[in-house]
Formats: structure tokens, C-alpha cells, sequence
């Protein structure tokens, strides 16, 4: 099986979304259960109860979940692919000039789109050994404007228009981007998961999972 990292996974929820995928998941879990587990994982209780919808808190859940997942040891981390290096004919100047204004166009457009989208509270977790993120963002009816003061950031591209989150502190995010962040930390979460359980434990010489 092969690991994803977490800019990996971001990547491939962004193809998703961005595809027009529509599939969702019930979570039968009342509000209070979810406040409660959240504050099992390390969450001021305080900041628990700004929460008013589950749907941003189990996204927060997922993403504290993820970062809280056990190291791998290094010799049972999947051998990374090797690059391929493949010939491609360059396009003409004028070929590249199209095809950049059409990127441009559809981040404009992709741009437009999450500045009139409902805003949710969203919490990426940071490691460690990183600084609290900073952003400062101004956005009007149709524009977001970013600016990156300091620390620890994720980024989610979506049709080539990137937005910033800051790591380890509260900030409102457009919907799009907050279910974009919430699948990406569910499948590093499987995925850790998934691997933990399939190495080899070596005082048994047998799959962890065989001993479940």
C-alpha cells in the first residue's frame, strides 16, 4: 500500500472537489459527543463551545486525529517512487501565453466562487517544532486577498487559485476549502492507519493486524 503525506493528500482531495465530486458521509454522532471528544484530544473547552454545527467540528476532530497519529518506523516507510523523466515537445511563446491566461481565468473564476461561499471555523493542528501560522486575509464580495506574516501554513489549491491556512490557531475558511482539508486529514488518518497495521511486528515475526 502506499502512504500518502499530507500535501499529497491535499492534492488528491483537491482533484476530487474539484471534479464536482458530491458524495458525503452521515456521522450519527450527536454535537455534545463530538464536543466531548474533541476535548479529549487536547481542545480548551472554551473554544469547543464556539462550535455551533457539526460538520466544522468533525472536520477539526479529523484533522487533531491526524496529527496525533503514531510515528512509523523508517525501515517499514514504502520506498519513495522514483522520478521518471519524460520528453515533452515545448509549447510556442504563443501557445504558453493562451494557456496562461486560461490558468489565470480559472482561478479568477474558482476565486469569485469561495469569496461568496459560507465561511467555517476551521483548526489545523501544527506539529511540535512549528510556529503558530499568521495570515492576514481582506475579502470583498468577489475577491480574497492573502498575505503571509509568519509560521507554520497549509495551502490548498483549488483550479490554481492557492489559499493559505495558518497551522495551530482558529480561522475562518471558505466551505470548499474546509471539505477539502477535512478528506485530506481523514486519509492520512487512514492511511497511517492502514500501514501501522500491516508492518511486520518483529518480536512476533507476524502482521500487527493478525494480532488484532
Amino acid at each position: 500500500m502506499t502512504d500518502k503525506t499530507p500535501t499529497q493528500a491535499l492534492e488528491f482531495a483537491d482533484a476530487k472537489h474539484s471534479a464536482g465530486s458530491n458524495s458525503t458521509t452521515v456521522d450519527e454522532r450527536t454535537l455534545k459527543q463530538l464536543q466531548d471528544e474533541a476535548v479529549e484530544l487536547g481542545m480548551p473547552s472554551e473554544d469547543v463551545a464556539t462550535f455551533k454545527g457539526k460538520a466544522p467540528l468533525i472536520a477539526t476532530i479529523n484533522a487533531m486525529k491526524a496529527v496525533k497519529a503514531p510515528a512509523v518506523d523508517a525501515d517499514t516507510t514504502p520506498e519513495a517512487p522514483k522520478k521518471v523523466v519524460t520528453l515533452e515537445e515545448r509549447a510556442n511563446p504563443s501557445e504558453e501565453k493562451l494557456i496562461s491566461a486560461q490558468h489565470k481565468q480559472k482561478a479568477r473564476i474558482m476565486e469569485k466562487k469561495l469569496a461568496g461561499q459560507t465561511r467555517v471555523r476551521f483548526f489545523l493542528p501544527k506539529s511540535d517544532t512549528e510556529e503558530v501560522g499568521v495570515v492576514r486575509e481582506v475579502a470583498t464580495g468577489d475577491s480574497i486577498k492573502q498575505t503571509y506574516i509568519g509560521g507554520a501554513i497549509e495551502t490548498v489549491q483549488l483550479n490554481g487559485f492557492k489559499y493559505l491556512i495558518p497551522k495551530g490557531a482558529f480561522f475562518d475558511v471558505p466551505q470548499q476549502v474546509a471539505d477539502v482539508l477535512s478528506e485530506a486529514m481523514a486519509m492520512t488518518q487512514k492511511a497511517g492507519s492502514d500501514l501501522l497495521t500491516s508492518r511486520i511486528d518483529p518480536t512476533t515475526g507476524r502482521q500487527v493486524s493478525a494480532q488484532l
